[in-house]
């Protein structure tokens, strides 16, 4: 991934909301870095509370960031359909609070949204940013209204969407399959799902890239390419050296609560025009990911 960094004067400080999951921990990582000229500090539960804006006033009291990056949401996509209030707690209030926040303390705000705002129908290109949403989960509901409280509450602010994160830190799609394929003697995963995956390493470079710069409004990231979730699999096995059969099944087989979008790839145009950051491939991107996980076990045994 390449790109061409516009700063801004006077952001030193970047406050990482959610700092806790797969995405926080790596923006922590690479914001630890001299080279960027950056102090990120990190906050998670209990620390704040993105419901409660008390515990937000008191956490940028505390830091005082010239921005704020929110990495927090309630992921689990099935559980939100069983609970819908904690999600929209969460997803959407939490957000709205954020930018409240920032507004009043003269802050920008860069928050992380997703695919699922789509409903997810093919239609002969990728989605981008300024397509009509129409989310078809509660998921996807609670993000797009977090998406609406922003630009609502905060002219300065960037929204980022991506799709199908994964990395080493946290409970992720490439883990699950890593750990079944050495446990199974097959997996079925669905082939009637398309998107794009996401590194997390790669997506924490552009928020931080974003967090440097003035660029507003809302912009897609992912990792150059599409695949399902089969082909995605069946690639994760390969790179590791495995010889686990990956077979197909429909999501109708799956049988999940929520339904899932059939077609969630994403344009990136836009951020390359405005920023000229280019996404390498999801194929390099994981071939990364598997070599440290692989690392990561065998310094750990």
């Amino acid at each position: 991934m390449s790109t061409t960094t516009r700063s801004t004067p006077g952001v030193e400080t970047v406050c990482v909301i959610g700092s806790a999951g797969q995405l926080g921990h790596d923006l922590l990582r690479l914001g630890g870095d001299p080279n960027t000229g950056l102090t990120v500090r990190g906050a998670d539960m209990p620390e704040v509370d993105i419901t409660r804006p008390d515990s937000i006033a008191a956490l940028l009291e505390r830091h005082r960031p010239q921005v704020v990056i929110n990495a927090a949401a309630y992921t689990d996509v099935d559980g939100c359909e069983s609970h819908e209030d904690l999600a929209f707690a969460v997803n959407a209030v939490g957000p709205g609070n954020l930018a409240e926040a920032c507004r009043d303390r003269g802050c920008r705000l860069i928050h992380v949204s997703t695919d699922y705002v789509f409903d997810g129908s093919d239609i002969g290109r990728p989605w981008r940013p300024d397509n009509a949403i129409a989310p078809q989960s509660v998921y996807g509901r609670t993000k797009a209204e977090g998406e609406r409280q922003v630009r609502q509450h905060l002219d300065d602010h960037a929204i980022v969407r991506t799709s199908w994160l994964f990395g080493t830190a946290g409970k992720n799609f490439v883990k699950t399959i890593l750990r079944a394929a050495c446990e199974r003697p097959e997996l079925r995963v669905v082939d009637d799902q398309v998107g794009c995956p996401t590194y997390a390493a790669d997506l924490a470079g552009v928020l931080l890239t974003l967090a440097q710069g003035a660029w507003r409004g809302t912009y897609h990231f992912c990792n150059a390419g599409a695949c399902s979730w089969n082909g995605f699999a069946r690639e994760i096995v390969r790179l590791a050296g495995l010889t686990t059969p990956v077979l197909p099944m429909t999501t109708a087989e799956l049988n999940r609560p929520a339904p899932r979008p059939a077609y969630s790839v994403l344009d990136t145009t836009t951020l390359t025009r405005d920023t000229g950051i280019v996404p390498r491939p999801w194929g390099e991107a994981l071939a990364e990911c598997v070599e440290s996980l692989a690392e990561r076990a065998v310094s750990q045994q």
